[in-house]
């Protein structure tokens, strides 16, 4: 029997020569001689500064041929020591499957994590100053501006400028609410000739007005508000960038489109739309109009829950496209039986067509149920009972890995916090001690 000493940073493992098989070319553990670099002639062993414990369950897989996990050490550390040792992971048994793969998903939903959120407060593309020697004032003055406007945590001031700028979006968003009450509005001294298949709440809006208070607040909020957006773009060193950001356009959009109902609401729309083709300028005004709800979302934007929320929708989108295309599939098959079985049914209840049943096979498995259309024949009663058995499920499956993400994000956020706290302890010693210590955002 051949036996070699293997040194394993002090644990001394014995065996047969003839065990080791199953390795890749590279191994360390291939041609063990007297030649070899980890060979120590006055102990007569092979000596290697490895993990032990991993090296242990080596021994273990060239004797047995199975490969078991440790779970002692990290499945990372298990990782580099399997490479090392020249054992491909493809070789790990079942059972240590969920040991060793978990903590791979665990490191990929730890990186989208840090990615998304950094543990240390960094700049991003949009704030990445580049000062030249011939502009730096300049250019420090507007990056003091953009810091001011951009970064609310950066100084007392800005925490003050912060918090007017969200209540100056909540009240425009209330004044925007406020608009479409017939209450607070009053008739125009000369309505406008509209089409007979005008709807009624257009018409309110056409031939009515917003009292003057509500117009002379929201002309000082919208002020504010583009002031404040065209000192973001002057301000920004990367326009392009700041420009392909939602809530930026949006902002554009809203204070834009308050600007054009402003100068509706204060002058007689008859003065605008004498011709009454009223439809290429509603869609346009409809849509900018609308844009100014997307502001609401600048409130809630820099919360911590809120960027997990999104992280978390984002990362399961394999999931809800499943749940999408499940969902539409059998909206249709089910669409399809209730019209077979209510051909013979005369109630007004009753899907006219297929396309109409789709939408009651949507709203079934949704468990809204608006009951504009329900079946009335007992075998589309039965159809409708496994419609909305079918819609729980399919909408209940997906959900539950959605918030698996979501649960996933979280705790990792919250170790990332404890992880920040240490690093501003850190950082509070270094200033006490005066010791310079860059840290690298993760």
């Amino acid at each position: 029997m051949d036996l070699i000493t293997i040194n394993v940073r002090g644990t001394i493992f014995m065996t047969n020569a003839s065990n080791i098989r199953n390795i890749l070319l590279t191994s360390p553990l291939l041609n063990l001689n007297e030649h070899s670099q980890y060979y120590n002639p006055k102990r007569q062993e092979y000596f290697f500064d490895r993990n032990a414990a991993v090296f242990e369950t080596v021994l273990d897989y060239f004797v047995t041929d199975k490969l078991h996990v440790p779970t002692n050490v990290c499945a990372e550390r298990v990782r580099e020591e399997l490479a090392f040792w020249g054992i491909p992971d493809r070789h790990i048994e079942k059972c240590c499957w969920k040991t060793f793969f978990q903590s791979t998903e665990d490191m990929n939903t730890l990186q989208k994590l840090l990615k998304y959120i950094p543990c240390v407060q960094r700049r991003d593309r949009c704030c990445s100053w580049t000062p030249t020697p011939k502009r730096s004032q300049t250019y420090d003055m507007r990056s003091r501006m953009w810091s001011f406007l951009h970064d609310y945590q950066s100084s007392t001031s800005a925490k003050v400028h912060h918090s007017l700028i969200c209540m100056t979006i909540l009240i425009s968003t209330i004044l925007m609410l406020l608009k479409t009450v017939k209450s607070v509005r009053y008739e125009n001294p000369i309505p406008l000739q509209l089409e007979n298949h005008t709807s009624e709440a257009l018409r309110m809006y056409w031939n009515t007005s917003p009292h003057m208070s509500i117009v002379i607040l929201e002309a000082i909020t919208n002020t504010f508000l583009t002031i404040e957006w065209m000192l973001k773009f002057a301000t920004c060193p990367n326009r392009t960038f700041f420009m392909k950001q939602f809530l930026n356009v949006t902002d554009l959009m809203a204070w834009l489109g308050t600007w054009v109902t402003l100068t509706l609401d204060i002058k007689s729309c008859a003065f605008f739309f004498s011709t009454g083709h009223l439809m290429p300028v509603i869609l346009p005004l409809c849509i900018l109009t609308a844009s100014r709800g997307f502001r609401v979302f600048r409130l809630i934007s820099d919360n911590c829950g809120v960027k997990i929320l999104v992280l978390s929708v984002y990362s399961s989108l394999r999931e809800l496209c499943i749940l999408l295309m499940t969902f539409s599939c059998a909206a249709i098959v089910f669409a399809i039986l209730l019209y077979s079985v209510q051909l013979q049914s005369n109630s007004r209840m009753s899907p006219s067509d297929a396309v109409v049943a789709i939408w009651w096979a949507v709203i079934t498995m949704t468990t809204v149920g608006y009951g504009d259309y329900y079946p009335t024949e007992p075998l589309g009663h039965v159809v409708g009972v496994i419609c909305s058995i079918t819609g729980i499920v399919l909408i209940a499956l997906p959900i539950a890995v959605t918030s698996s993400t979501f649960s996933d994000f979280y705790n990792f956020s919250k170790y990332r916090a404890c992880y920040q706290e240490l690093l501003e302890k850190d950082g509070e010693n270094d200033k006490k001690t005066g010791y310079n210590n860059e840290v690298v955002p993760m």
